[in-house]
């Protein structure tokens, strides 16, 4: 896989090479054609001979396409080299584990029954392993897509999805290229929805008959000025009858511009973007339905967005003083500008938000497709009304695969696992590998296994609560409330629960008591999942409940006079002790 991307980028930086020589090329001919029109112009003026202002119109022609030429090569480049990027990226991703990308660490929430304790969200988390979205939101979607698990028929329409886009190398990239292109933000996002929501603002009637016959007045008076027939003072009063009806329209022209210096850019490559995914031929169902959702009828929202992008860039020249006292003093030209960003709202304002929607929707995608790319040999759970949970050699996606050890669980209601092992064995691992797994099964993305089969249910975790100064609230106070919003959730439907060595903060006896109260809870209801303890008292519950629970275990060996660990899972509890001898091996004790 690291020779695919590498291939890619040696393409892209040759293509890039190529274009930069075209690119300096038409620079050279630019400057020579600027230095001819020059010479011509010169040479008009000078002689007073026809063919020299001939020879200069078509130099200007020239020119003009020389410079559109010029400009077309090098967004080709830019694009070329965003693509080479992208496939650098994803090498250094796959060889070393560099991650550039967004970590979503403005998406933690120690509140969330597992995002924290599982390392959804911040660095080195689930979430910057798979992200490749380019815009807000994009990221919005991704971040929202691990918070909760999907529907099963909604999973299994992701599945169909994934597996598409995640054959499609070219489109993806293609997408992720031209979101590059530009600094997307939260803020101009949801500016530009407010933007489509008001809906107040209209030129009136009266204003538009005005704003054509006042500028053509101004050309007339300028008209009878240059023949000698009307004095200066006319053409004065006509440029001020234009700045005056501009000045009327000017709060509406104000209101309607959006608070950020880059929105125009950022449109115009939300339309590129759209424009590269309405013209996709897609097959899935899902992206069938969000394609249709852009297209209906035209399959135009790209080239739409395009222009709104150009009249918002028109307005905007009126933060420009003297251009804008010029443009308006003569052709009202704000009120025209206004009038199209109105009847572009009127037209198309109530379908932006479900554009932008989908574009969100598919760049989110295209991170799950791109993981499924760069992991082959990870599969697609078979989804099952059965209260099961079932992994064939399965790990944690974020351990690298030479690093990794594979260990195959199946989870019922009649086999509550209790886990036990010494520090460092794995136990911590495997249970987040699980609940990982499981997240990663509710978005319809690949998990890393050989063979699954799961029934999506809520994942509820109590691994890594935290003292929280602001509230007030202590280790172990925070874990019990945990405790009580699992419990009552396990009330409401069956949950997959995983706990990592609950109850830390009290005194042994009680912790102990505690720990049992909550398995027998637990077990009370129609659950999956374990629990991680390190207190055999605990273990010997299976003894009272042999059809509700199942010990099993890391065990540690000492070889040699050293811990060796194998990450194995096995049955049964485990023997070894391992904190004694380490402690003695580092003189501690």
């Amino acid at each position: 896989m690291t020779q695919y991307y590498d291939d890619r980028a040696d393409r892209y930086l040759s293509e890039t090479t190529q274009l930069k020589k075209r690119y300096d090329t038409y620079s050279f001919f630019r400057l020579l054609l600027a230095l001819a029109m020059i010479s011509a112009l010169y040479f008009t003026i000078a002689s007073g001979h026809r063919a020299y202002g001939v020879v200069f119109a078509v130099l200007l022609v020239v020119f003009v396409q020389c410079v559109k030429k010029h400009r077309s090569i090098l967004w080709q480049k830019r694009i070329a080299e965003n693509l080479r990027t992208i496939n650098r990226e994803e090498s250094d991703f796959l060889t070393s584990g560099k991650k550039p990308f967004n970590d979503g660490a403005r998406y933690t929430d120690s509140s969330h029954f597992y995002t924290y304790d599982l390392d959804v969200f911040g660095p080195d988390s689930l979430f910057q392993h798979l992200n490749r979205t380019t815009t807000y939101v994009g990221e919005a979607k991704l971040a929202r897509s691990l918070n909760r698990p999907y529907s099963a028929e909604e999973v299994l329409l992701r599945q169909e999805a994934i597996k598409e886009l995640s054959a499609d190398v070219e489109g993806r990239q293609r997408v992720s290229a031209l979101g590059r292109m530009m600094q997307d933000n939260e803020t101009g996002y949801r500016q530009l929805l407010a933007w489509s929501e008001n809906r107040e603002n209209a030129v009136t009637r009266p204003v538009m008959i005005l704003a054509f016959v006042l500028p053509a007045l101004f050309i007339f008076t300028l008209g009878g000025l240059l023949a000698g027939w009307i004095t200066w003072k006319w053409m004065v009063v006509a440029f001020t009858a234009n700045l005056m009806l501009t000045g009327t329209q000017l709060k509406k022209i104000k209101s309607e511009l959006i608070d950020s210096g880059n929105v125009a850019e950022i449109i115009r490559h939300y339309g590129l973007i759209l424009g590269a995914m309405e013209t996709g031929h897609f097959r899935s169902a899902l992206l069938t339905k969000w394609q249709e959702t852009l297209g209906r009828d035209d399959r135009n929202t790209g080239k739409k967005l395009e222009q709104l992008s150009k009249f918002f860039l028109k307005l905007q020249g009126i933060n420009f003083d003297l251009g804008a006292l010029a443009l308006n003093g003569t052709v009202t030209y704000h009120i025209h500008a206004l009038r199209s960003l109105l009847q572009w709202k009127q037209a198309h304002a109530a379908e932006l938000h479900n554009w932008l929607e989908v574009m969100g929707e598919i760049e989110a995608l295209n991170s799950y497709a791109n993981f499924a790319f760069n992991n082959p040999g990870y599969t697609y759970p078979a989804l099952t009304p059965d209260l099961v949970v079932d992994f064939e050699e399965m790990g944690h996606p974020l351990i690298r695969d030479n690093a990794r050890v594979d260990n195959s669980i199946r989870l019922t209601p009649d086999n509550f696992m209790i886990l036990t092992g010494s520090n460092m064995s794995g136990k911590s691992t495997f249970l987040r590998a699980l609940g990982v797994n499981m997240v990663l099964a509710g978005t319809g993305a690949p998990v890393c296994a050989q063979h699954a089969r799961v029934h999506l249910m809520p994942v509820l975790v109590s691994m890594r609560q935290s003292d929280s100064l602001s509230s007030g609230e202590s280790y172990f106070f925070a874990e019990v409330k945990r405790l009580k919003a699992i419990m009552d959730q396990l009330e409401l439907q069956p949950c997959l629960v995983l706990l990592d060595e609950i109850l830390r903060g009290t005194n042994s006896d009680d912790k102990q008591s505690g720990t049992i109260g909550v398995i027998k809870r637990i077990i009370s209801r129609p659950s999956l999942g374990g629990i991680a303890t390190h207190d055999l008292a605990v273990c010997r519950l299976t003894d009272e409940y042999p059809d509700r629970l199942e010990n099993k275990n890391f065990e540690v060996e000492i070889v040699n006079g050293e811990l060796v660990f194998d990450y194995k899972l096995r049955s049964g509890i485990c023997r070894n002790k391992s904190a004694t001898f380490l402690m003695k091996k580092m003189e501690i004790i």
